[in-house]
């Protein structure tokens, strides 16, 4: 396989259900039982390894007090103040592995807190999510959480990265995981206050683009996930309405009527928007002359399976509204690649049914999909589980390009120009 390597890491600014959601989502609560106890098994298996290598640890003092096995108050001193600067020259190596590392030796120890590591860790988490070290970021959270799979505060910091990078929907995605992982009323405020931030800010900034289209799909894959409270709904239906869906406004608005905290609201909507609302009744999506290409599907139960072309070769897609970026399995990808030389663009963390893992973004000069080419697509390479006979998902950075209509009867997929 032949890889170029990018100068610059770029990605693309996309909304849509989150990566696990809907296939990955399915397969990811069947999983879960038998991640944890994978996850605690390696860790066993590492706290045994690790008191082997403590044995020899340079951290460790040269000598102890005759009396105990504790350490003497003047070598735990020395070895704390050796351990922050170490780990604070490893933050500033980039070398993460060794970084958490040592940050696990030092929280084994019980010292991790008087040393203030977290806030060292997460300040520079937060330089990297402000500089263009996109790449260092992927890493050093990939080595973090692959010990600390429930930090709160790493979760969320990676939340963030991904909203900033416009990944909305491994965004999304994230906030989902790290409320499974809430134990205090502390955290739950602060996740909920995470939640209200980011929709208030991607509502901000995708109306500022006009970008309607993807506001709305953000909030079907939030509501999906059970992470929209029904002041939200609330603003998820006012888009509907600014996007002419009267039918679904007109039923999210019916719900939060039974809702006390937004019932008085929702009921002045509806009220300013009865003639419309009664107009919507017969109202349908009309499949006119105006779609421009039909493209045949497979579906298995409520799944729906495309071919697309990539550089001419072709593959088949998993239709799925709530992955941001169309991605292939690492084994299709090997397929792809043994033909065609493609630029590595970076790195970026998903959540997969394994968890959050680690996967490679790739830049294609040309994706078709029915009559419609697509130049310089993105798309993602993960080591993940498909269906029989599927290669990946088809994800909104190639759906964003137009108006699209899945007609399940026909089992047609309906393309046109977006305006």
């Amino acid at each position: 396989m032949s890889v170029k390597k990018h100068s610059s890491f770029t990605l693309i600014a996309v909304a849509g259900l989150a990566f696990s959601a809907g296939l990955l989502w399915n397969h990811w609560q069947a999983g879960l039982i038998s991640n944890v106890e994978d996850i605690a098994s390696g860790a066993k298996d590492a706290s045994e390894l690790l008191f082997q290598q403590k044995l020899t640890s340079p951290l460790l003092p040269s000598k102890q007090t005759s009396q105990s096995n504790e350490l003497d108050l003047d070598d735990a001193t020395k070895i704390n103040g050796n351990a922050l600067t170490q780990f604070k020259q490893q933050l500033s190596d980039h070398n993460y592995p060794a970084a958490v590392n040592t940050y696990q030796i030092i929280l084994d120890r019980g010292g991790a807190q008087e040393l203030g590591l977290k806030p060292i860790l997460m300040a520079h988490l937060g330089m990297l999510i402000n500089s263009s070290s996109q790449d260092d970021f992927t890493e050093l959270t990939e080595h973090y959480l692959s010990v600390f799979y429930d930090d709160v505060d790493v979760l969320l910091s990676l939340a963030e990265f991904n909203r900033s990078t416009g990944f909305l929907a491994e965004a999304a995605a994230v906030y989902h995981l790290v409320k499974s992982y809430v134990y205090t009323h502390r955290d739950k405020v602060r996740v909920e206050a995470a939640i209200d931030d980011f929709i208030s800010q991607i509502s901000a900034d995708l109306v500022a683009v006009e970008d309607l289209f993807g506001l709305t799909n953000i909030y079907q894959q939030m509501h999906s996930l059970n992470l929209l409270r029904p002041i939200h709904r609330l603003g998820q239906a006012q888009i509907y309405l600014q996007t002419d869906n009267i039918i679904i406004a007109r039923d999210i608005l019916v719900e939060l009527t039974k809702e006390p905290s937004v019932s008085v609201a929702a009921e002045k909507i509806m009220l300013e928007h009865q003639q419309q609302f009664a107009s919507g009744n017969s109202n349908k999506v009309a499949l006119k002359n105006d779609y421009s290409d039909q493209i045949a599907l497979v579906s298995r139960g409520n799944q729906y399976w495309a071919v697309v072309e990539i550089e001419d070769h072709a593959v088949t897609l998993l239709i799925d509204t709530g992955a941001s970026m169309t991605t292939l399995s690492r084994q299709a990808f090997q397929a792809l690649s043994n033909a065609n030389d493609f630029d590595l663009m970076g790195q970026r963390m998903f959540n997969t049914a394994n968890g959050i893992t680690k996967g490679n973004i790739y830049r294609v000069d040309h994706l078709e999909i029915g009559r419609f080419m697509l130049n310089d697509a993105q798309i993602a390479v993960l080591d993940f589980k498909m269906p029989e006979g599927v290669d990946g998902l088809l994800g909104m950075n190639v759906l964003e390009h137009f108006r699209f209509h899945i007609d399940q009867e026909k089992q047609l997929l309906y393309l046109a120009d977006r305006p």
